[in-house]
């Protein structure tokens, strides 16, 4: 009796359709199964946060660096102020995004990621990451904004830990 040839083309073609039918099987039975309560209310909240994001910050790319930044900062300020003269979901989420925002444009522009491997042993690396700051100038700024913004922040963690024991509860 001869045995298969792992190597062989015809061997690596049915392996691969059988492999790509268990896919296609698991993902049209993931798609049938029943949405609980909490995952329609995070599809919604999702598509709600994704057109709040166009409306808070449009152009910022575009702007100089130093105007970008002020421009962000203010926003979070004001959001904070906002938030904190009327504590409702509207202005929480426009707060939320707001940081949000801001701490990406920090990141994007104020960090510099570098990766490297350092062998182990003969069959296994090591990758290493090394964060490099940029701008010690914008690193402070943020920590200064979000320190000034420290209570609101709390506040908003506090409300999303409750509504999340509300969600649990629910589903």
């Amino acid at each position: 009796m001869n045995l298969i040839d792992p190597t062989s083309l015809y061997f690596s073609a049915a392996a691969e359709a059988a492999s790509m039918a268990r896919k296609k099987e698991k993902e049209a039975r993931k798609a049938s199964q029943k949405q609980n309560f909490s995952a329609m209310i995070k599809e919604s909240f999702e598509a709600s946060d994704e057109n709040l994001k166009t409306q808070i910050v449009s152009g910022i790319d575009a702007l100089p660096y130093e105007q970008a930044i002020n421009k962000l900062k203010e926003l979070v300020n004001s959001t904070g102020e906002d938030l904190r003269k009327n504590q409702m979901p509207e202005e929480m989420k426009k707060y939320k995004e707001a940081v949000k925002q801001f701490v990406d444009y920090v990141v994007k522009n104020n960090y510099d990621v570098e990766q490297s491997r350092r062998r182990i042993s003969l069959t296994r690396d090591r990758i290493i990451y090394k964060v490099k700051i940029i701008d010690q100038k914008l690193e402070k700024l943020a920590a200064e904004v979000l320190l000034a913004q420290h209570d609101q922040i709390a506040f908003l963690a506090r409300i999303d830990e409750l509504n999340g024991l509300v969600v649990d509860l629910l589903s």
